[in-house]
Order: structure tokens, then sequence, then C-alpha cells
């Protein structure tokens, strides 16, 4: 054996190397800017309406994949958990007359916490199949629909119910965010903090629990994680982030009907997540972006830009089966890989 032979034999594997805290900070600060100048590149208020309603699905999109893409458990009921916190933050504003988040946020939170235990208890069970919680939590959102159609007194039915501009009062500090350009901020804000709260959760015991229940039930449990403990957790943290959605999704509509809770909305958080890519962070991210926006550069006529849409999706779903955040990653690191080559 030559000596080079032996050298490459011997040597230790090369030590990854380590991100300089002087570029992370970097791309923070350049992160940020390209934050607060965005809404002012936009040509009018229609396109930062459309920034704003990204930052909303973004975080309504990592509340299904919360579900989904991290312990497998398809919540049909997931449109319903943002209507839940639609209105519950429209009811807040109509009886209480406030609109401050500070308020109004938690008390949708809560309500949608609310209802996934319930739903949580009655349908989650370690000998069910996973379709018997979907056509359940069909179920229930189908009644949640029902009951806020019916339910003129409170709901206001099919007439619908006015929400106010939001605000934010903490002691001395009052803030109304009752533009485009405010929401999208408050928008990002939220989202930020909804990235930042699930990368805590994943990094924790309680996000490998979700991750082993995903991959092997039973070697879950033989591991000693309960799967059906799991999986609850998993449905009531992702109707936390799913109604806080709901939440800034009223304030950013202004007036909400029971079409909130059709079907539709399920099927925008399902393709939010694929496009993006499940069982990642920023994928519904990349998704709700795709979603938002691709369509309104596709055409201005609304039926050819659903079937245009509607054949990428096609598209993405049989060359990316994994999303596009995935291919995106795998992307970066092939051009670092060749970067360090050449070096």
């Amino acid at each position: 054996m030559s000596a080079t032979t032996e050298e490459a034999v011997t040597a230790p594997p090369a030590r990854p190397r380590k991100r300089s805290p002087l570029l992370i900070a970097l791309l923070v600060v350049a992160g940020i800017a390209l934050v607060i100048v965005l809404p002012s590149l936009m040509p009018n208020n229609y396109f930062r309406g459309l920034l704003a309603l990204t930052a909303i699905y973004a975080i309504y999109g990592i509340g299904f994949d919360v579900q989904f893409g991290y312990t497998g458990l398809f919540n049909m009921a997931q449109g319903a958990f943002f209507g839940i916190g639609a209105y519950a933050v429209a009811l807040v504003s109509d009886r209480l007359e406030t609109s401050n988040v500070l308020v109004a946020l938690p008390i949708a939170i809560c309500a949608g916490v609310v209802i996934a235990a319930i739903l949580g208890m009655i349908a989650l069970n370690a000998t069910s199949p996973p379709i018997v919680f979907a056509m359940i939590s069909l179920g229930l959102s189908q009644i949640l629909t029902l009951i806020v159609l019916n339910e003129d007194q409170i709901t206001m039915g099919p007439a619908g119910m006015a929400v106010s501009p939001p605000t934010l009062e903490l002691g001395p500090i009052s803030l109304e965010f009752s533009s485009l350009e405010s929401q999208f901020y408050l928008g990002i804000a939220a989202l930020v903090i909804t990235v930042f709260f699930v990368s805590r959760v994943l990094r924790s015991n309680l996000g490998s629990s979700w991750l082993c229940v995903r991959e092997n039930v039973g070697l879950a449990r033989s591991q000693g994680v309960r799967p059906v403990r799991a999986q609850l957790y998993s449905l009531l943290v992702g109707a936390a982030i799913t109604s806080a959605a709901g939440g800034l999704y009223a304030y950013y509509i202004g007036f909400l009907t029971p079409v909130v809770f059709a079907l539709t909305t399920l099927v925008t958080a399902i393709v939010i997540v694929v496009v993006g890519g499940s069982g990642t962070i920023y994928g519904p991210i990349i998704g709700a972006a795709l979603y938002v926006i691709v369509p309104e550069l596709l055409s201005t006529t609304a039926d050819l830009r659903l079937l245009i849409f509607g054949a990428i999706l096609c598209v993405v779903m049989l060359f990316m089966p994994n999303g596009t955040w995935p291919l995106l990653v795998s992307g970066v690191r092939r051009l670092q890989g060749r970067t360090r080559g050449a070096q």
C-alpha cells in the first residue's frame, strides 16, 4: 500500500465547517431589511394584501404540517379550526368591543385547543386505524359549520360578521394595524414566533416522539412512547397555531361568513404543505408563497389561472413528491459541494 493511500485511509474525517457568527448576523440583518422594504416595493395595495395573506397562510400551513407532516395525523377538521379562530376574534371584536390582538388571539387559540382536546379524546384510539380519526374530524367540521350557519343570534349566520382592524395595546404602547402594510408586519411577527416555537418543540423529547410515531407506531411504543398521547399533543399544538392563523385572517379579510368553514379551506392547507414539503418547518412558507402568488402571475382570468395552477400542482406531485423546500435544500448543498471542491 502506498503512502498516499495510507494517509487517505488513516486521515481523520473532515469536520463540518461551522457557520460564521458574522455571516449569520449579516443574513439576519438582510432578512429583516428585506421584510421592512418589501411592502414598499409592491405597486399597489392589492399586492401588499397578497404579502399579508402569504404570511397568514404560512402559519396555517405550519399548523397542519405539525399534525400531518410530523405525526402522520390527517386532520380533516383543519379548516374548522381555522374558522374557529376567525369567529372567536370576530366575537371578541363584537361582544367585548376590543380588537387588541393580545386579548383576541389568546381567546382564539384557547377556543381551538378546547375543541381539539374534545376531538382527540373522542377520535384518537390506539386500536383505531388513521381513517377513523379522519372521518370523525370531518364529521366535527360539518357539525361546526352547521352551528355557525344556524346560530343567527351569535354568529349572524349567513349574513356574516364585521371585524374591526387589529390593534396592539400594552400599557403605554398602542399600535393600530389598519393598513395592509401594517398587517403584513403583524403577520410576519406572528410567523417568526410560530417558527421559533415549532423549532423548539421539534428539538424537544415531544418532537422526537412525533417523528417516532410517524415512522413506526410499533417501534415508538417499544421505545416507551405513547402514540395516542403524542398524537394528542400534536393535534393540540396544530390547532393552536391554526386558530391563531384564523384570527389573523379575520382581521385581514374584515368580514366573516361561514364560507371560511368550507372544505376548500382544508384543501388550501393540504396544497400548501404538499407543494412546500411536509415534515419541514420552512416548506409551508414556500408553499404558501407559491399558492398565493403564482396564480396571480399566471393570468387575469380566474378559471384559466386555476387550471394552470392545477397543472403545476400535478407536475410538483409527479416530479417533486417531497415538495419544493427539500429540492431547494439539496440544490444549495450540491452548489456548496461544488464550491468546496473547486477550492
